[in-house]
């Protein structure tokens, strides 16, 4: 029986955390309460990986990260400890940067006659001229400039020939292998002379290479070409076909017999939208991983529910993470801050059709041989229907490039060929319906001149209830691109072009949403309760775009609009100088953001601002992009940013402006935080976050953690009063310290926090009623939190004395109630209230749990 976590640990291995820096805490985490470890991806994988998403072999224990030996040390300390893992499993894709991926140097050597031809997704006739020939489309270059320019070579490694291009190394197929070798030269010249021979001549070199069964392609031509299925648009990610039962045995060997020894005791699964069918997938890991916990990398937008057919255990958490960081944000602000936004940018389109354009940028830019390809399929499919039957590859692009773009999740869940939950069904036609509706409406507005033929044949496949082997594979890839594009066009575009508050613009939010009413919440988490009680509960990952802190510091500005206001306008006019005459660069919504920045970062040092403001712009594509750098533009955004940096006077306004909020900030936090340890489901904490986490987009959340001094404070914290605690706010003593009561408590009374216990949303009365957000859990322990406590704050610091919360209570059921962060004792009569003044006295939050 595989054991269920109750607090898990998020680590990140690579070369500098290896196995043996994990084993060296493990004593820590288990003082601070974790149940298990949830290790990144740690099969072998390219070398250098920062991550471990890019495997090498399913069936092996990463060498950079210590080897089996060091692996088997380290599994067993953390059960000498009393500590399960969790593993991170990679199904959707390999790297193919190495010749380590045996299957894929197969396939280059042998072609389709390989018995790994049908592992990975690929295109044989990605284009005309290179019919059943892989299109690798890697080279830094041209094909022809790297040929002439010798950059191409044959060369002769351990006893084989391989061809080489500045890092890249392919295999020589077999036939030309063995051409080489009977050759009649070779009777008087050496292989080495050959080599040389064929190296000088580009064209006999060229010659060569088309006897292989690639062809090697300059790496922009990825966009324009489906030679393979990505992993997004990595090219050198080449997605797998775990459909195929075969390459499901091979790729979970290791993985059932880790689970099989109890070695582990679940798995998180990356990116479950990217495989053809991931209700199949998950029926078929769910046998191979009975009573393991399993739970999916799945973003839920908004209103969005998980398919209930699925055989799992919830998701990462992104829908929680959005859900709580939006009860921080006040929604009588929004006005506000669309006007500020507005008024300082002169950005004036809503983020919805902001996305829109977006997603169809990424299609044009990133994606067309995708959506050639689905074009395509349509002109085969409409050779059976007449009606349809001379509608153009153009005009079938155009419309997809339009529905794809309106599609309002990442994707349906359409199973050709199989049975479907009815409620899916329902779903997905609603979804579908509800998508080609709105991609015509809007072709109409902007005047696109697009029939509304190839629209309504799309739909009439996507819907049909019956499917020919043609119609599903247009459906199936139809739904794994709608989520490349939505992840590419809104997390890697659109988030960083629409600036009014960015705070929510997190993986899985939604940029447009501002705020949430406690109500709603409070129905948000009896969700989780009844439906999956056992989902992962996350404030920080590591694809998050800020860190869980940096989050809420952006949150309280949300309460101050009118001094966020006469901040921005104040330090535009006095950095106004500092900027560039010619067009007025940088211009303001980069600017916009970039305060966003400093106040949510703050201190923060200049090569850091320097490297995440960079990356915002090029992610935005408006001004300069990854593809294509605009160096003048990048330059002056430098120099702005520099001399901002080094005026004391501009340092100095927005150290004040940040003190004025760092209180409130730190407390939202522990609200947070205390949320997530005691709401329905598993709570996670990512490493090193049990301290402030001001950190921004990657590699932030890849940075190396100082265990040593987690483990000091940790240790010191233990037998503090709250009011010393408190004390040490700044180095974040109060968070590792809640931390480690809540899953302390967590350990000693498993029954009032379980995944069964009860959820109860608990009345307050009063005054301030709707700044106190409170609930109970297996009627014997209550969380309770202040809301939008800037005002409050403000007010007592001003005045020591004042009474915020005047006449303030919570309602709870009668009998004994023990405050776990000061050690109060509270009565709860018919006529006694808990009033929030006194509650909050000691410490700015409050868990209570019945002493009778």
């Amino acid at each position: 029986m595989h054991t269920l976590p109750t607090a898990t640990y998020r680590l990140q291995f690579n070369s500098k955390f290896s196995f043996e820096s994990a084993q060296k805490i493990i004593d820590y985490l288990s003082l601070l309460g974790i149940s298990h470890i949830y290790a990144s991806p740690y099969f072998q994988a390219a070398a250098g990986s920062t991550h471990g998403y890019d495997i090498l072999n399913h069936n092996k224990i990463s060498e950079e990260l210590g080897g089996e030996s060091k692996y088997q040390d380290f599994c067993f300390h953390l059960k000498k400890n009393g500590l399960g893992q969790i593993l991170d499993i990679v199904p959707n894709h390999m790297s193919i940067d190495a010749e380590q991926n045996v299957w894929w140097w197969d396939i280059l050597k042998k072609g389709q006659s390989s018995k790994y031809a049908s592992y990975f997704d690929i295109n044989w006739s990605a284009t005309s001229t290179s019919k059943n020939k892989i299109v690798i489309p890697l080279l830094s270059d041209h094909y022809g400039k790297l040929l002439r320019s010798k950059k191409i070579q044959l060369k002769q490694k351990a006893n084989k020939i391989i061809i080489s291009c500045e890092q890249l190394e392919f295999p020589i197929s077999t036939e030309s292998f063995i051409a080489l070798y009977t050759s009649e030269d070779l009777k008087q010249k050496s292989i080495e002379q050959i080599i040389s021979e064929i190296n000088f001549d580009p064209i006999i070199l060229h010659t060569f290479l088309q006897q292989q069964h690639y062809r090697l392609s300059f790496w922009r031509t990825s966009s324009h070409l489906f030679c393979y299925r990505r992993f997004f648009d990595i090219n050198n990610l080449i997605a797998l076909r775990q459909e195929n039962d075969l390459v499901f045995q091979q790729t979970h060997q290791f993985i059932a017999k880790l689970l099989g020894e109890h070695i582990i005791d679940g798995l998180r699964v990356d990116h479950i939208d990217g495989l053809r069918d991931p209700e199949q997938y998950l029926h078929h890991l769910r046998k191979l991983a009975t009573d393991a916990w399993i739970i999916v990398e799945k973003i839920l937008l908004p209103q969005e529910q998980l398919p209930k057919s699925w055989p799992i255990d919830g998701t990462t958490g992104y829908d929680f993470l959005n859900s709580c960081l939006n009860i921080f944000i006040d929604p009588l602000s929004e006005q506000a801050f669309d006007e500020i936004y507005k008024d300082f940018t002169g950005e004036k389109e809503k983020y919805s059709f902001i996305l829109y354009k977006k997603k169809k940028d990424i299609i044009d830019s990133n994606f067309r041989g995708e959506i050639n390809y689905l074009s395509e399929l349509l002109l085969n499919i409409c050779e059976q229907e007449h009606y349809y039957y001379d509608y153009t590859s153009l005009e079938y692009y155009q419309a997809l490039r339009e529905i794809i773009a309106c599609v309002p999740v990442y994707r349906t869940y359409i199973r050709p060929f199989h049975h479907t939950h009815h409620s899916t069904i329902e779903i997905n036609r609603s979804i579908i319906t509800a998508s080609i509706n709105a991609s015509i409406k809007e072709a109409s507005l902007l005047n696109l001149n697009i029939d509304s033929g190839p629209f309504i044949f799309i739909k009439k496949i996507l819907l049909q209830s019956s499917h020919t082997n043609l119609s599903a594979e247009f459906v199936s890839r139809f739904q794994q691109i709608t989520g490349t594009i939505m992840a590419k066009g809104a997390e890697d575009t659109a988030f960083y072009c629409y600036n009014r508050f960015p705070a929510v613009n997190e993986v899985g939010g939604d940029p447009g949403r501002f705020g949430l009413t406690i109500n709603d919440f409070h129905s948000f988490l009896s969700q989780i309760q009844k439906n999956y009680p056992c989902t992962m509960l996350t404030t920080s990952t590591h694809d998050t775009k800020r860190g869980e802190d940096t989050r809420m510091r952006l949150a309280v500005l949300s309460e101050n609009p009118t001094g966020w206001r006469e901040a921005i306008y104040r330090w535009n006019q006095h950095n106004h100088c500092k900027k560039k005459q010619e067009n007025n660069l940088p211009d303001h919504n980069t600017e916009y953001l970039l305060y966003y920045t400093l106040f949510a970062a703050w201190p923060i040092e200049e090569e850091r601002l320097q490297e995440y403001m960079l990356k915002s712009v090029r992610e935005a594509k408006i001004y300069t992009s990854w593809k294509n750098p605009n160096e003048h533009y990048e330059n002056i955004l430098r120099q702005f940013i520099s001399s901002l940096v080094h005026d004391q006077y501009f340092m100095n306004d927005i150290y004040h402006f940040v003190e004025e909020h760092l209180y409130t900030a730190r407390v939202n936090s522990l609200s947070q935080t205390l949320i997530k340890l005691t709401a329905p489901g598993i709570p996670d904490i990512y490493q090193g976050c049990e301290l402030w986490d001001l950190g921004l987009v990657d590699p932030d959340n890849r940075k190396a953690v100082d265990y040593k001094l987690r483990y000091k404070l940790l240790e010191e914290s233990l037998h503090l009063w709250p009011e010393e605690v408190l004390l040490q706010m700044d180095i974040g003593v109060p968070k590792i310290w809640l931390i480690n009561k809540i899953l302390t408590f967590r350990k000693c009374h498993p029954e009032i926090l379980a995944p069964s216990a009860e959820y109860t949303a608990l009345q307050v009365e009063g005054k301030k009623k709707d700044h106190v957000f409170a609930f109970m859990r297996a009627r014997k322990a209550i969380s309770i939190i202040p809301l939008l406590a800037f005002k409050k704050n403000k007010e007592t610091k001003e005045n020591k004395e004042t009474n915020y919360w005047e006449d303030t209570f919570i309602k709870c059921p009668e009998g004994k109630w023990e405050n776990l962060f000061t050690k109060e004792m509270l009565s709860s009569k018919s006529t006694e209230n808990i009033f929030m003044e006194k509650l909050f006295s000691k410490f700015p939050i409050a868990f209570l749990f019945s002493v009778i």
